[in-house]
Order: structure tokens, then sequence, then C-alpha cells
């Protein structure tokens, strides 16, 4: 029985990074999502299935598996978003042809169909073609901020999922502190003076990063491949910093998904940052109210209580902030956005939306694509055909919250 990876509908309570991506490509702890499971199942899985605008437009670091296969035959259907395991696996190998698990909101986690992976609303397909088999309480990210709740945990999962040995020992002039577990690849290089915190979990760091002298890393923590540490940077634990950033000042368990800039000064802590996103300097975001009560954020557009008490911004694709910028805690800041000016920010600002604190428009497309360009070459990355189409796709589809948003500011300006 083949096995594909797919993605559900739950893909809108994650925005805004899923507008112009699939779930598959979020990033918790070391590892995509798709790679996750791949590597749980030893290689064993045949494809991925996700929405076909986001896989058509797939600009960084695309899977080595077949996306949206044809194929029509008997499947093992596995949720993306479950945090899998061997357990977790083994229960879902054992569903019968035509049975599905599903979790307390009846979201298909498993199911057993045939279907051709390539069909309109997949999901929807499963669920016709199944019969619920159980209820289960899996691990899984169901939101935005799921991301950031699992990602120290998945950092030590992930790190032990790779196998990858321990390093024989410091380079010189880098101070370990505790006895826990780091890998440093060969290709890295740390700078004098930089201190490795293994005493809350591990640290890895890998080929082509530069960590610049001074700084103080924390576990558990990761670095991915050709990222920068700027001078005297605190990443403190939880921290996952996906491929090519560049970071720099305070940093508390951040999430970045890979391509984007935060290298100055200024505090970032419990935050996301979809690639392409550039943080001015002295940016700083809240993560914890006055009351220390649980943070409300924004999911798909609605008002939630996470019942998290520490939370801070998630910011979408070719996002920017400039000097001195605000964020307050919960804050959700949509794609394309640039965002400037003194006090805080509302904590949600929508797509393609700019200005400051009482002075909002939108954000010209052609000049936002224009910039975009210019920032993805820099880094290497083709801008493509598919993947303009993706973005001026999500700009109309966008347009009508964005008008009620930029309404209710100038309305609220003129009262």
């Amino acid at each position: 029985m083949r096995i594909l990876l797919f993605e559900d509908h739950t893909w809108r309570r994650m925005l805004p990074l899923t507008a112009l991506r699939s779930v598959n490509e979020l990033r918790c702890g070391i590892l995509p999502l798709w790679k996750k499971a791949t590597l749980r199942l030893n290689g064993d899985v045949h494809g991925i299935s996700c929405r076909p605008e986001v896989a058509a437009a797939w600009t960084i670091d695309p899977p080595d598996l077949p996306v949206n296969v044809g194929q029509n035959e008997e499947t093992l259907w596995l949720n993306v978003r479950v945090l899998w395991d061997g357990e977790l696996l083994e229960e879902a190998r054992r569903l019968d042809r035509g049975g599905r698990i599903v979790d307390g909101d009846g979201s298909i986690l498993a199911a057993v169909a045939t279907l051709a992976g390539d069909e309109e609303d997949l999901p929807g397909r499963i669920e016709e073609a199944t019969e619920p088999s159980r209820e289960v309480e899996w691990p899984q990210v169901s939101t935005w901020y799921d991301l950031l709740a699992h990602n120290a945990a998945e950092i030590e999962r992930d790190a032990l999922l790779l196998g990858l040995p321990a390093s024989a020992s410091p380079p010189a002039g880098i101070t370990v502190v505790g006895d826990g577990w780091v890998w440093v690849s060969e290709g890295a290089t740390l700078g004098p003076n930089t201190v490795l915190d293994t005493r809350k979990g591990p640290i890895v760091v890998e080929e082509g990063v530069e960590v610049l002298p001074g700084s103080y890393l924390e576990g558990p923590c990761f670095v991915g491949h050709g990222s920068t540490v700027r001078v005297g940077a605190a990443l403190y634990s939880g921290c996952s910093i996906g491929p090519n950033c560049k970071v720099g000042g305070e940093l508390d368990h951040v999430l970045l998904l890979g391509y984007a800039n935060k290298q100055h000064e200024g505090y970032l802590g419990n935050a996301i940052l979809a690639p392409w996103v550039n943080i001015g300097a002295g940016t700083h975001n809240s993560d914890l109210k006055n009351t220390y009560g649980p943070v409300q954020t924004y999911v798909d557009g609605e008002s939630v209580n996470t019942g998290m008490r520490f939370l801070g911004c998630c910011l979408g694709e070719h996002t920017k902030t400039s000097i001195g910028t605000v964020l307050n805690t919960g804050s959700v800041v949509g794609v394309g956005c640039n965002l400037f000016g003194s006090g805080f920010h509302p904590t949600r600002v929508e797509d393609f939306v700019w200005g400051q604190p009482g002075n909002y428009k939108e954000h010209r497309l052609e000049n936002m694509i224009e910039t975009a360009r210019i920032v993805m070459d820099r880094r290497g990355v083709s801008w493509t055909e598919e993947y303009e189409q993706l973005v001026r796709a999500w700009h109309e589809s966008s347009a009508p919250r964005r008008a009620e948003f930029l309404s209710r500011r100038m309305h609220r300006r003129s009262g």
C-alpha cells in the first residue's frame, strides 16, 4: 500500500504562514513537517498532496518526493499536521480499507482510501470514501501558534530522529555550559567567546552557519544551514532559526521558517516569521500581558483565547517592519505588509497593508512585487510565474478583508 501525506482544510487556521505555501512546508523544531513524517517512515512515503496553487509555486527547498501524484491506488493517507512517532504510525498502518482516524474536531488524521491524490478538495473526498473507525487525541499542529507550543520539544525529537553524533569537542575559544548534547557541523564557523548553554536542551548548528563572536545560544536551539548569528546575539531556549536567515539582538522561543532577517538590536519573543520577512532595527514585540493573563490572538481572522501566557507575533511572507516598530502581544500581521512609525500597531493587520498607527493604506501590489523580486534574487531564489500568480490571487482574495480593515481604521481616526 502506498503512503501519501496530505494537508487538510485546517491550513486556514495557520494563516498567514500558509497563504503562499503548503502546511507540508511549515517547520517545527529542526525539520519541515513533511520531512519529519518521511524520516519516521524510513523513506516509505510515495508523495505529498496539497493545494494545487501552492504546489505549483513551491520556491524554497522543494521536496524530493512527487507532489500531487495522480496514481489511483489504495493509499494510507497521513495528515502532515500530526507530530508522528513510531507508535502513532503503527496505529495508522493497522487501519482497514475504508477506515479513518479522527480527532475531537472530526479532522481526519489517517485514512485508507483509493483516490488519485491530485483531486480537487482531497480532504473532502477522503471523508466521502471512508467511515470513522475511532477518535483519538494525537499531538498535532492545528493553529499557527501550535508551532511555537511544540517547537522546543521538537528540536530535541528531531535531533534524535536525525541521529546526529554529538560534536567531540568545541572549537578553541568556545564555551560549552552544562553536559548536554551539542552538534556543530564541520562546515559551521563559531567565533571566539561564543557560549553554548546546553542545560535546557540540545544545540544543533548546521553547515554554512556563521556564529559571530560573543553570541549566546541556549538549548534547545537550532540554527539552519547558511544562517548568520550576529555579534553579541542572544538566542534563548526554544529558538529555531531556519535556513538562510540572519539574526541578532535578543530572541526567545522564536521560530524563523527560513529566508528571514531579524539581525539588529531589539527583542523578539514567542514569535514566528514567515520567509522573506525583514525586521528593522529596534523593532520589539510584547509576548506577555501586564496582567499575566492568557493571550488573545487571531486564527483565520477570528479572535481566540489561546490559553497561553507567553505569545508574541506571527508575521506573513514579505512583511517588513522599520526602525523602532512596536508589536503588541498576540499580533498577527498578514502577507506583504510594511509597518513603521511610533506606537503599537493593532493586533490584527490584514494582508498588503502599508503604514503607521492611525494612518494605513493599501500596499501597492506592483511596488511590493518589485521589492520581493529583488529580495528573493539576492538569496538566489527565483521569482517564478507560478509564484507571482499565487501572490496576485492572494491579493485579490484578501481585498474585502483589507478594505474593511482600512475603513475601520480611517473611521476611528476621523472619529
